[in-house]
């Protein structure tokens, strides 16, 4: 096979580079005490770890995140400028390990090359680099951690399967959500694929054993200095309740201002206590009513990969547009048509070549079940879509291939004639 196209990769991944670290420093903060949200959290534990070599007694915040915060501070001082560089390096490190996937798992560089440019045309992939989040980090991590574990179903090795759960295990340590996919890649790895079962069990064993190797020392730390077991981070709980509590899909809620009655249980109670607090309050409201959860779990799912549609306009920050209570973001409009096309993708591809993408859409499917039960804001979605645009990739490559056999095959019925 003659490889055309990969020869503009680096040039992909040098403006993806580019563009990312132009938009964060023109549009973002350069200066610390601009961050916002979830940014404050992270840049505090950051300084405070390269300061006092010390997280404290925190277990809210997964760790790998802030660490890698510090780690650049350590290097270049504590300038935001540096993190968003290093932010637009992990981007091209993604890009660099999808167009990998897509050329295995499709066997055509150009659609492997058309993923890729996709992705620069979607703003929500360059904007992560912008962001003082762990969105980027997580797809920095698991794009490799994905490339390993596809390769490892197909042909086993010491090195993959460990490599595979590593990563695993770093991209729990970012975001939680991934560790449950530790087990979904372990059987992957143990119950598909050619070769005696009996080893590919030993195989998949040693992915899930690498992942909790690295895991292991930060639980046994959070135990530790909270005495209950937290396998990552104690916000689950949280995340769990600001999902199931039927107000916040009516209404603006401001963070941490929770009912009365719930506020006074939760004052003075440390971060586990608060997280076990939380978590039976939401498991009431399921329980009380488990239709209207499965609606919640559907706007949670929308949340991910329709752009919000459907969302009920009283809780928007902006005014939407909207049908009654039924909201329509302008970013659906976008959201919807490359959801579409990568279920159409996934459709379009060949027998074998669903096989070689099946760990892509376990990760896919891993992640949507676990944020549309827990709570999933638009931006959760990012260090996965870079695999909902490669398959809406498949779909666009193959429509414009059956357009041209039909152009072709109505040209050569003209001549004929």
């Amino acid at each position: 096979m003659i490889l055309r196209y990969h020869r503009l990769l680096p040039l992909a991944l040098i403006l993806a580079f580019a563009v990312s670290l132009a938009f964060a420093v023109t549009h973002r903060p350069l200066d610390p005490a601009l961050l916002s949200h979830d940014s404050v959290g992270y840049n505090r534990l950051a300084v405070q770890l390269l300061s006092e070599h010390t997280y404290g007694r925190a277990t809210f915040w997964a760790p790998a995140y802030p660490a890698f915060l510090a780690l650049v501070y350590s290097m270049a001082g504590i300038s935001l400028l540096a993190v968003y560089v290093a932010q637009a390096a992990l981007l091209a490190v993604a890009l660099f390990f999808l167009y990998r996937i897509a050329f295995y798992v499709t066997e055509d560089e150009r659609t492997a090359l058309l993923a890729v440019a996709l992705c620069l045309l979607w703003p929500p992939i360059w904007l992560t680099a912008g962001d003082v989040m762990t969105e980027i980090l997580a797809a920095a991590v698991l794009a490799p951690a994905l490339w390993y574990l596809t390769v490892s179903i197909r042909s086993p090795a010491v090195g993959r399967c460990v490599a595979a759960g590593v990563l695993i295990g770093i991209g729990a340590l970012t975001k939680a959500v991934v560790l449950p996919f530790a087990v979904v890649a372990a059987l992957m790895v143990a119950l598909s694929g050619p070769g005696d079962r009996l080893r590919r069990i030993g195989w998949g064993a040693m992915v899930l054993a690498a992942c909790v190797m690295v895991v292991a020392p930060w639980s046994i730390r959070n135990y530790r200095v909270s005495g209950a077991f937290v396998p990552v981070c104690s916000g689950g709980g949280y995340n769990f309740w600001i999902g199931n509590w039927p107000p916040m899909y009516t209404s603006r809620w401001e963070w941490n201002k929770f009912p009365p009655p719930l506020d006074r249980m939760l004052k003075g109670k440390s971060e586990v206590e608060v997280d076990r607090i939380l978590m039976n309050d939401a498991v009431r409201y399921v329980r009380q009513d488990p239709l209207r959860a499965v609606g919640l779990c559907l706007r949670k799912f929308s949340s991910l990969w329709l752009g919000s549609l459907g969302a009920d306009p009283r809780s928007a920050g902006n005014p939407i547009p909207h049908i009654r209570g039924f909201g329509i973001p302008k970013r659906s409009f976008f959201h919807v048509p490359l959801f579409v096309a990568a279920v159409a993708g996934w459709i379009m591809l060949s027998k074998t070549a669903r096989a070689r993408g099946k760990a892509m859409m376990a990760l896919l499917i891993t992640w949507t079940v676990l944020y549309s039960a827990i709570w999933a804001l638009p931006r959760y979605a990012a260090p996965v879509t870079f695999y909902e645009i490669l398959l809406a990739a498949i779909a666009l490559r193959r429509v414009v291939a059956l357009l041209r056999r039909q152009k072709t095959l109505a040209g050569g019925q003209a001549e004929s004639v």
